[in-house]
């Protein structure tokens, strides 16, 4: 990838084409996981230096945790950060209501479709409070 310029009131981009080896990229150094080696990096006005819970990525492999259940899974993040249990409920039921899967808040991922598995990655970037949303 050589450049990139776009300025865009957009509240969310998606990168689409024939090759990961474009769009990987280009999203780690939107989500801060990788420093660009020229130029900037921006993000709602501010430099993106590091990773931060204004930007989340969906991934096309959904990497729950089999352990967990859909509502355990959704509120990970708020639990890593010392979010009480009612909280986290609280948080994935909201994010779970958005996304079509309210139902399946106390199921296992092995219970779930392909498709309702992705809804759940989805669900997941929404408690801790991407920008986007």
């Amino acid at each position: 990838m050589t450049s990139i310029s776009t300025s865009s009131p957009a509240s969310s981009w998606s990168f689409s084409g024939r090759r990961a080896a474009a769009r990987a990229p280009c999203s780690n150094l939107i989500a801060g996981l990788e420093d660009a080696t020229d130029g900037r990096i921006w993000a709602f006005g501010d430099p993106v230096e590091t990773p931060s819970p204004e930007r989340s990525l969906i991934f096309q492999e959904t990497s729950l945790f089999p352990w967990l259940t859909v509502w355990q899974n959704v509120s990970f993040g708020l639990a890593i950060r010392g979010a009480s249990q009612q909280e986290r409920r609280a948080a994935a039921a909201e994010a779970l209501q958005r996304v079509g899967l309210s139902a399946a808040m106390d199921k296992r991922p092995d219970e779930l479709s392909g498709g309702m598995r992705q809804r759940v990655a989805v669900a997941r970037a929404l408690p801790c409070g991407p920008r986007c949303c």
